[in-house]
């Protein structure tokens, strides 16, 4: 459902074990690969005397790995077999029990739903499908307005129920739930969590984009990260932005996207209208304690628009960082909060 459009401005190297450089005995290594469909790459300082490609680093990365393949294995619905795409297919007004992780994002998507009246659903799956977002890929031609009507009949966050026995949940229509608006971000806090079980308190984690910094770097330096240009044809910086002890997201419409008879049809959904997202908002970054919720809120923000989008945010003094289109350029807007993160 997202593009993520966040790169990093320092030391991308990408070997699998890499010291990248040290200060005052502390050492930087770099963890990388590729999981739920994308790549990872995971920075961990330590003064610790960790071997690259010794046991220590070894069984970071495979616990790491672990976590981000049980989130996977869990909310995927590119897998047939996982607990999400089990969910999708169970009869309606039927308890289903979930594990504890699924159980947690789905209550924070419901969440993100209420906070924006609707402008965030995971039950939009069936809508995401039909336009072509989905596990089956691009149609043919664009959907008719009765199979946007039909699918839409079909979504909607409060025919999601949560019954409270042993994590149980049930749909009151047949809903088809997709999580990966926020899925990404919770794998983030999973990897995180991992390092931090290890004695790791210096470190980034980035999945498809989304990233979780905490401590410095070497040389008691901050994480320095980059916002991207929402320009589809380059991958040029837009706006540096220093996070430490935190996490970002960034959701925006011009990476994943088709064309048809010479409209462009943007991966993020609209719940209310069944439709694409065609505003002048091209790209979202938040920063959260949470990637979890970073993630999930710049895919809110990107539904509801700059001006309704800057409003909520500013409501709810949230950190917020907007790209939007004027004329043949870019403009942007943050609001208070996000103005301490910003790197001249």
């Amino acid at each position: 459902m997202l593009v993520k459009a966040v790169i990093s401005l320092f030391c991308l190297v990408m070997s699998v074990f890499a010291g990248c450089s040290s200060s005052q005995d502390r050492q930087m290594y770099h963890l990388t690969g590729s999981v739920m469909g994308t790549t990872y790459n995971i920075k961990i300082v330590t003064s610790r005397s960790v071997k690259p490609g010794g046991k220590e680093l070894q069984q970071i990365e495979a616990d790491a790995i672990h976590a981000m393949n049980q989130v996977d294995s869990l909310m995927s619905t590119y897998k047939v077999d996982s607990e999400l795409s089990q969910f999708n297919s169970a009869p309606v007004n039927t308890p289903f029990s979930v594990s504890t992780k699924t159980y947690a994002v789905l209550k924070a998507a419901i969440g993100l739903s209420e906070l924006s009246d609707g402008a965030y659903d995971v039950t939009v799956g069936s809508l995401v499908n039909l336009w072509g977002f989905g596990p089956d890929g691009k149609p043919v031609t664009v959907p008719s307005a009765a199979e946007i009507a039909d699918a839409g009949r079909r979504a909607g966050y409060s025919k999601l129920q949560f019954i409270g026995e042993n994590r149980s949940i049930r749909k009151t229509a047949d809903i088809y739930v997709d999580l990966s608006s926020i899925a990404k971000g919770f794998a983030v806090d999973s990897v995180a969590e991992v390092l931090e079980q290890h004695g790791i308190n210096d470190y980034l984690v980035e999945i498809g984009g989304e990233i979780s910094a905490k401590g410095q770097k070497p040389g008691q330096m901050d994480w320095v990260l980059a916002i991207e240009s929402p320009d589809s044809q380059s991958r040029n910086v837009h706006r540096a932005v220093s996070v430490k002890d935190g996490a970002l997201a960034t959701s925006g419409d011009y990476r994943n996207y088709y064309e048809r008879d010479g409209k462009r049809f943007s991966h993020t959904i609209n719940p209310k209208t069944g439709m694409p997202i065609s505003h002048r908002l091209a790209s979202v970054t938040v920063v959260h304690d949470s990637c979890m919720m970073a993630d999930g809120l710049a895919t809110l923000f990107m539904v509801m628009g700059v001006e309704s989008g800057y409003e909520l945010a500013v409501k709810n003094n949230m950190a917020v960082y907007f790209i939007y289109r004027k004329g043949d350029g870019f403009k942007t807007r943050f609001t208070p909060a996000f103005k301490q993160y910003l790197v001249d």
